[in-house]
C-alpha cells in the first residue's frame, strides 16, 4: 500500500496505450520462512533492480533456490561478494542522491540504466519463451554459485576484517 503497486501499474499501462492492463496481488503479510523457497521456485527469474545493498539476502536466497537472477552490476552493492558471474547484469548510470526519504542529503547511489533493464528483462523473457530450461541452467549456475556461501564463513571473514581494521 505504502508504493500504491497498482496504481503504479495503471499509470505505466497507460502510458504505453493499453487497454488490458493486469492486476498484481501485492501480499504483504508476514510469510513462515519456510515457505520462502516454495515462493522462489515459483518464479523463472529473480530480478532486483536495486540501487545498493549492504548484503543482498533475497538475492542470495532465490540463487540458493535454483533460480536466475537479474542485479544491477554495481561494484559497491553487497552482493557483489557473492554472485560471480552467474547473473543477467544491469547496467548502472551515474551516482544520483538516494531517495531522501531512506537516506540523509549527500548519500549517493548509482542510478539504474532503465533501458538496459528494459532490454534485459526482455532478452529474458524471450529466452523463457524459446526455450526455459537454458533459464533453469543459470539457476543452477547460480545455486553453485551460493552454495559455499555459508553464515559460519561470513562471520569469520567479518571476525577477519575486523582484526585487520581495529588492530592496536
Amino acid at each position: 500500500p505504502m508504493y500504491q503497486a497498482q496504481t503504479k501499474i495503471k499509470q505505466i499501462g497507460r502510458s504505453l496505450n493499453k487497454t488490458k492492463i493486469p492486476f498484481i496481488f501485492s501480499d504483504q503479510s508476514y510469510l513462515d520462512e519456510t515457505r520462502l523457497p516454495e515462493l522462489y521456485r515459483s518464479a523463472d527469474c529473480f530480478v532486483a533492480p536495486t540501487k545498493g545493498e549492504g548484503f543482498g539476502f533475497t538475492i542470495g536466497e532465490a540463487m540458493a533456490c535454483g533460480i536466475p537472477v537479474m542485479v544491477p552490476k554495481n561494484p559497491e552493492a553487497g552482493y557483489m561478494d557473492f554472485v560471480g558471474d552467474c547473473p543477467y547484469w544491469i547496467k548502472i548510470t551515474d551516482k544520483e542522491q538516494a531517495d531522501r526519504r531512506f537516506f540523509c542529503e549527500g548519500n549517493m547511489m548509482p542510478g539504474i540504466d532503465m533501458e538496459d533493464l528494459k532490454k534485459q528483462l526482455r532478452s529474458v523473457y524471450e529466452q523463457w519463451k524459446k526455450d526455459k530450461t537454458v533459464l533453469k541452467k543459470k539457476g543452477q549456475e547460480c545455486r553453485k554459485q551460493i552454495e559455499p556461501v555459508t553464515w559460519e564463513k561470513c562471520a569469520t571473514k567479518m571476525m577477519e576484517v575486523l582484526e585487520n581494521d581495529f588492530k592496536e
